[in-house]
Protein backbone atom coordinates (compact mmCIF):
# COMPACT_ATOMS: atom_id res chain seq x y z
CA UNK A 1 0.00 0.00 0.00
CA UNK A 2 1.37 3.40 -0.92
CA UNK A 3 -0.29 6.67 -0.14
CA UNK A 4 0.82 10.06 -1.34
CA UNK A 5 -0.61 13.02 0.48
CA UNK A 6 -0.09 16.26 -1.34
CA UNK A 7 0.40 19.38 0.69
CA UNK A 8 0.28 22.56 -1.28
CA UNK A 9 0.92 25.62 0.78
CA UNK A 10 -0.82 23.95 3.66
CA UNK A 11 -1.18 23.63 7.40
CA UNK A 12 -0.59 26.91 9.21
CA UNK A 13 1.21 28.24 6.19
CA UNK A 14 2.56 31.61 5.36
CA UNK A 15 4.52 33.28 2.63
CA UNK A 16 7.08 35.63 4.03
CA UNK A 17 9.57 38.02 2.56
CA UNK A 18 8.99 41.71 2.02
CA UNK A 19 5.29 41.08 2.52
CA UNK A 20 3.52 38.35 4.42
CA UNK A 21 0.42 36.27 3.98
CA UNK A 22 -0.71 34.04 6.83
CA UNK A 23 -3.46 31.45 6.63
CA UNK A 24 -4.81 29.21 9.34
CA UNK A 25 -7.84 27.05 9.91
CA UNK A 26 -9.68 29.13 12.52
CA UNK A 27 -12.34 30.49 10.12
CA UNK A 28 -15.98 29.47 9.97
CA UNK A 29 -15.46 27.03 7.10
CA UNK A 30 -13.00 24.39 5.96
CA UNK A 31 -11.17 24.58 3.73
CA UNK A 32 -10.62 28.34 3.98
CA UNK A 33 -12.34 30.45 1.33
CA UNK A 34 -10.63 30.00 -2.03
CA UNK A 35 -8.94 26.71 -1.12
CA UNK A 36 -9.73 23.34 -2.72
CA UNK A 37 -9.83 19.82 -1.26
CA UNK A 38 -9.73 17.09 -3.91
CA UNK A 39 -8.32 13.62 -4.59
CA UNK A 40 -7.51 11.14 -7.36
CA UNK A 41 -10.52 8.90 -6.64
CA UNK A 42 -8.52 6.19 -4.81
CA UNK A 43 -9.06 5.77 -1.08
CA UNK A 44 -11.94 8.20 -0.82
CA UNK A 45 -13.18 7.19 2.64
CA UNK A 46 -10.89 9.79 4.24
CA UNK A 47 -10.11 13.29 3.08
CA UNK A 48 -8.61 16.49 4.46
CA UNK A 49 -10.64 17.75 7.41
CA UNK A 50 -10.35 20.38 10.09
CA UNK A 51 -9.93 18.86 13.53
CA UNK A 52 -9.78 19.93 17.13
CA UNK A 53 -9.62 16.36 18.45
CA UNK A 54 -5.98 15.95 17.40
CA UNK A 55 -3.54 18.18 19.29
CA UNK A 56 -3.05 21.44 17.38
CA UNK A 57 0.07 23.60 17.26
CA UNK A 58 -1.72 26.88 17.95
CA UNK A 59 -5.31 28.07 17.93
CA UNK A 60 -8.25 25.68 18.06
CA UNK A 61 -8.06 23.89 14.68
CA UNK A 62 -5.62 22.06 12.42
CA UNK A 63 -5.87 20.45 8.98
CA UNK A 64 -5.75 16.69 9.34
CA UNK A 65 -5.53 13.75 6.97
CA UNK A 66 -6.18 10.27 8.35
CA UNK A 67 -4.71 7.25 6.62
CA UNK A 68 -6.77 4.35 5.31
CA UNK A 69 -6.11 0.87 4.00
CA UNK A 70 -6.41 1.05 0.21
CA UNK A 71 -4.90 -2.35 -0.59
CA UNK A 72 -1.63 -3.32 -2.24
CA UNK A 73 -0.65 -1.62 -5.49
CA UNK A 74 -2.98 1.36 -5.02
CA UNK A 75 -1.89 4.98 -4.65
CA UNK A 76 -4.16 7.55 -3.05
CA UNK A 77 -3.53 11.25 -3.62
CA UNK A 78 -5.27 13.74 -1.36
CA UNK A 79 -4.86 17.42 -2.17
CA UNK A 80 -5.26 20.52 0.00
CA UNK A 81 -4.70 23.49 -2.33
CA UNK A 82 -4.56 27.19 -1.50
CA UNK A 83 -5.87 29.97 -3.65
CA UNK A 84 -3.32 31.51 -6.02
CA UNK A 85 -1.01 34.11 -4.47
CA UNK A 86 1.79 36.30 -5.80
CA UNK A 87 5.07 35.05 -4.37
CA UNK A 88 7.17 37.89 -2.93
CA UNK A 89 10.94 38.21 -3.28
CA UNK A 90 12.56 35.88 -0.76
CA UNK A 91 9.21 34.13 -0.31
CA UNK A 92 8.98 31.15 1.99
CA UNK A 93 6.36 28.59 2.82
CA UNK A 94 6.26 27.86 6.55
CA UNK A 95 4.05 25.26 8.16
CA UNK A 96 3.89 23.11 11.27
CA UNK A 97 3.50 19.37 11.06
CA UNK A 98 3.49 16.31 13.28
CA UNK A 99 2.97 12.59 12.83
CA UNK A 100 0.18 10.67 14.57
CA UNK A 101 1.81 7.23 14.22
CA UNK A 102 5.36 6.28 15.19
CA UNK A 103 7.68 5.14 12.42
CA UNK A 104 7.54 5.31 8.67
CA UNK A 105 4.20 4.01 7.35
CA UNK A 106 5.17 4.46 3.67
CA UNK A 107 3.35 7.73 3.03
CA UNK A 108 4.97 10.43 0.93
CA UNK A 109 4.06 14.08 1.52
CA UNK A 110 4.62 16.52 -1.29
CA UNK A 111 4.48 20.28 -1.53
CA UNK A 112 3.57 21.10 -5.12
CA UNK A 113 3.23 24.40 -6.93
CA UNK A 114 1.56 25.58 -10.10
CA UNK A 115 1.46 28.93 -11.85
CA UNK A 116 -1.65 27.83 -13.77
CA UNK A 117 -4.68 29.95 -12.85
CA UNK A 118 -6.89 26.84 -12.90
CA UNK A 119 -6.59 25.54 -9.35
CA UNK A 120 -8.16 22.14 -10.14
CA UNK A 121 -5.75 21.31 -13.02
CA UNK A 122 -3.78 18.77 -10.99
CA UNK A 123 -1.53 17.88 -13.95
CA UNK A 124 -0.07 21.42 -13.91
CA UNK A 125 1.51 21.02 -10.45
CA UNK A 126 5.18 20.17 -10.00
CA UNK A 127 6.85 18.84 -6.86
CA UNK A 128 8.66 21.55 -4.94
CA UNK A 129 9.66 19.31 -2.04
CA UNK A 130 8.87 15.77 -0.92
CA UNK A 131 8.98 14.29 2.59
CA UNK A 132 8.77 10.78 3.98
CA UNK A 133 7.06 10.48 7.35
CA UNK A 134 10.47 10.40 9.05
CA UNK A 135 11.48 13.58 7.17
CA UNK A 136 8.23 15.35 7.92
CA UNK A 137 8.53 14.95 11.68
CA UNK A 138 11.71 13.64 13.23
CA UNK A 139 10.13 13.28 16.68
CA UNK A 140 6.86 11.36 16.79
CA UNK A 141 3.81 13.35 17.94
CA UNK A 142 5.73 16.64 18.36
CA UNK A 143 5.06 19.61 16.05
CA UNK A 144 7.97 20.82 13.91
CA UNK A 145 8.18 23.86 11.67
CA UNK A 146 9.09 23.27 8.04
CA UNK A 147 10.40 26.11 5.85
CA UNK A 148 10.57 25.84 2.07
CA UNK A 149 12.14 28.56 -0.08
CA UNK A 150 9.93 29.95 -2.84
CA UNK A 151 12.66 32.19 -4.24
CA UNK A 152 12.48 30.50 -7.66
CA UNK A 153 8.85 31.68 -7.93
CA UNK A 154 9.37 35.31 -6.88
CA UNK A 155 7.02 37.67 -8.67
CA UNK A 156 4.86 34.86 -10.06
CA UNK A 157 1.37 33.81 -9.08
CA UNK A 158 1.69 30.38 -7.53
Amino acid sequence: MRKITLLLLTFLSSLSGYSQFTEGFEGASFPPTGWLVTDNGVGTANSWVRTDTQPVNSGDWAAYMNRENIGPGNTSQDWLITNQLEVPANGQLKFYTRSTLAGNQGTLYQVRVSTNATQSDLASYTVLQQFTENDLSTTYNVYEEKVISLASLAGQDG
